[in-house]
């Protein structure tokens, strides 16, 4: 009899720990999925500011060949 409600006293407290850490459980499993639209989120970000990087480059590129031939060409001429 004391044994038993040793083990009544002791499980309840264990009892409400377990439900605990399931509730825990089920909220990070919850926020993780939350987590998944807005990794794909900002790695589309990152992909359209590379190709950011990428246009202001090849206009940079661009415009500096311009100018060297037109230095080339009021110089030569």
């Amino acid at each position: 009899m004391e044994k038993r409600r040793e083990h009544q006293e002791r499980d309840g407290p264990n009892r409400v720990r377990k439900e605990m850490n399931m509730k825990q459980k089920d909220a990070q499993k919850m926020a993780s999925s939350h987590k998944q639209p807005q990794a794909d989120q900002a790695e589309a970000d990152h992909e359209g500011r590379l190709q950011d990087r990428r246009e202001v480059g090849r206009t940079l590129r661009e415009s500096v060949r311009q100018d060297w031939c037109w230095m080339l060409i009021k110089f030569n001429a």
